[in-house]
């Protein structure tokens, strides 16, 4: 055999054991809004390096005249036989892969990355002007919100001391002073489920479904109820299950956007009736 026979039956099967070893790579990126909507690529990013500072639990980067958190993931696959989940095993040899994904999200500007700092746990920052919540801006206010004075006041809300957020929101007229979490919350019946989780809290003055006031409500006598949709109590009027906020004077249904419950006063009446029953149920159930 030549010398070039030699070296081409070295060679191939090198190349070929090469070709099987050597890794199969892509890469996918997610241009997005802080609202996680999907905006245009600005350019092929998966061959760029972006000089990027961490602030706080982000990675940020200006792009482009604007701002954006970065990240990156990376899924990988071994070479082999690849199997689908109650399917055999693909009887074709395949070459390892390497999925890299990068994400950018776009901060609403304008925002100055050089004076950008971390406050509280790190999901809020702010460069000095503007206020970010897990990268959503916070309309601005009169007076502004103070970043440095920001505080945990009950979960998932936040008060510089003058104004209370949820979120990126703000809770119109709220009293960081006397925002309390302690509205009494019933469950008439879950057929063994459980119905999704509600945040209602409530000040001197008003009640708050998350950030949304509930207008009209009675913050004393305001208590919530979940129904099974086939478990509304007779002589009610409600239509729907869900959760339901009831007081002295009205009921909202919290579930479709804190409407309001058109009832008359027997129905109302029978209304409260029920969601102290359902409450009592549940002061039995827990002292037991």
């Amino acid at each position: 055999m030549s010398k070039f026979g030699v070296c081409e039956a070295i060679a191939v099967p090198l190349l070929v054991l090469g070709y099987c070893h050597f890794p199969e790579r892509s890469c996918y990126t997610r241009w997005k809004d802080s609202a996680g909507e999907k905006i245009a690529e600005p350019f092929s990013s998966c061959s760029h390096k972006f000089a990027s500072r961490t602030v706080g639990r982000y990675e940020l980067a200006a792009i482009g005249g604007a701002v954006y958190a970065v990240g990156e993931t990376e899924n990988r696959q071994a070479a082999g036989f690849p199997c689908m989940t109650g399917v055999a095993c693909l009887p074709i040899w395949s070459r390892p892969k390497i999925w890299r994904h990068k994400h950018f999200t776009k901060l609403d500007g304008p925002v100055d990355l050089d004076r950008m700092r971390p406050f509280l746990d790190g999901w809020i920052l702010s460069d000095g002007s503007a206020v970010f919540i897990r990268l959503r801006r916070v309309a601005d206010q009169t007076p502004p919100v103070n970043a440095t004075r920001l505080r945990q006041l009950l979960p998932g809300y936040v008060t510089d001391g003058r104004w209370v957020l949820y979120e990126h929101h703000v809770l119109a007229g709220a009293d960081p002073a006397t925002l309390r979490s302690d509205i009494p919350v019933a469950i008439s019946r879950t057929d063994g489920g459980h119905p999704p989780e509600i945040t209602v809290v409530r000040d001197r003055h008003a009640v708050f479904h998350e950030y949304a006031r509930i207008d009209g409500a009675d913050a004393a006598t305001f208590t919530v109820v979940n129904y099974h949709f086939d478990d509304l109590p007779l002589g009610t009027g409600l239509s729907g299950g869900g959760w339901y906020g009831v007081d002295k004077r009205g009921a909202w249904h919290l579930s479709l956007g804190n409407d309001v419950v058109n009832l008359d006063k027997q129905q109302h009446r029978a209304l409260r009736a029920d969601v102290e029953r359902a409450l009592a149920a549940r002061h039995r159930l827990d002292g037991s």
